[in-house]
């Protein structure tokens, strides 16, 4: 995302978008999400989104962070919203 776009809720907005049509459209068990740990804001997005648990694992020879959502987990954070 350009720089002058940071800070004002797109990405955040964004992943909700894909969330909710991978869950309420095309009806996934679950996403993942792969970020390298050093991407603090991606790390913030993904958790604010109800992301929690991750695993360290490695990725085209770089450790990354892989969280996992089902659509249980969807379902429980947004009735918590």
């Amino acid at each position: 995302m350009a720089r002058r776009f940071w800070h004002q809720g797109y990405a955040t907005e964004a992943v909700k978008g894909v969330l909710q049509y991978a869950f309420d459209q095309t009806h996934r068990e679950s996403v993942i999400v792969i970020i390298e740990p050093e991407h603090t804001a991606s790390v913030r997005v993904t958790e604010k989104v109800g992301f929690r648990d991750y695993t360290i694992r490695e990725f085209h020879a770089r450790a990354v962070r892989v969280y996992r959502m089902t659509c249980d987990d969807w379902a429980l954070h947004n009735k918590l919203s």
